[in-house]
């Protein structure tokens, strides 16, 4: 759909904004064929651990939006689960979806690097099917701040995000979070997010717990038919 056709009349403005943050269901509008714009966010990796050294931070999940119209039969739709935190494993967050596209999850940390984030197939704000998107930032390795959205290479990239890191790596920011805070001494857990949706979660110090990932999350912009 194209700006014009959306908004063809002078002051457009919604009929109402739906934010879903968990689970599983079908959105239905407030007309058939209703212009909506549908933004997804998909759910961030957790934070590393090891049993030797600190872990990495996880990747940010991915972010894809596009306009749309939806019948009034309604568009089905799955958010994102953030990865969950543990000792010496790599937990990406899942995906969400919201009809036919997809905000791919964050990789997990692991042992000494951080988990890359959700890729939409190119290491810059990228396109998916014609639709814009950006991919999730990488999560950072062992005391390295995590990278910001649209910077996927862990190994390259990860230093220009928003995230804290002090002894593990900090997690990548998404589009809508901010990533978790690295463990901050040799003692101690990585933080999951406490910003928006979709950032990845803090890497721990050796033998502590990653931070959970943050969850994704979908808005739906819904201007009527």
């Amino acid at each position: 759909m194209s700006m014009n056709e959306l908004f063809g009349l002078a002051g457009a403005k919604p009929k109402l904004i739906t934010r879903i943050t968990s689970g599983t269901g079908a959105y239905v509008p407030t007309a058939d064929m209703a212009r909506c714009l549908i933004r997804r966010q998909g759910a961030g990796g957790a934070g590393g651990s090891s049993t030797v050294g600190s872990g990495g931070g996880g990747g940010a999940g991915a972010f894809v939006e596009n306009w749309e119209r939806v019948p009034i039969a309604g568009i089905t739709y799955s958010v994102g689960v953030g990865g969950v935190g543990s000792t010496n494993n790599v937990v990406s967050g899942s995906a969400t979806r919201c009809g036919n596209l997809i905000a791919p999850g964050g990789g997990g940390g692991g042992n000494t690097a951080g988990g890359d984030g959700g890729a939409l197939g190119m290491n810059t704000a990228a396109s998916i099917g014609g639709m814009p998107g950006v991919s999730g930032g990488a999560g950072g390795g062992p005391g390295v701040k995590g990278a910001a959205p649209g910077y996927t290479l862990a190994s390259a990239n990860a230093g220009n995000g928003q995230s804290t890191a002090a002894t593990g790596g900090g997690g990548g920011d998404s589009v809508m979070g901010v990533g978790g805070a690295g463990a901050v001494n040799s003692s101690s857990n990585g933080s999951a997010p406490i910003v928006g949706y979709g950032g990845g979660g803090g890497g721990a110090a050796a033998s502590y717990i990653g931070g959970t990932g943050g969850g994704g999350c979908i808005e739906i912009w819904d201007f009527g038919a």
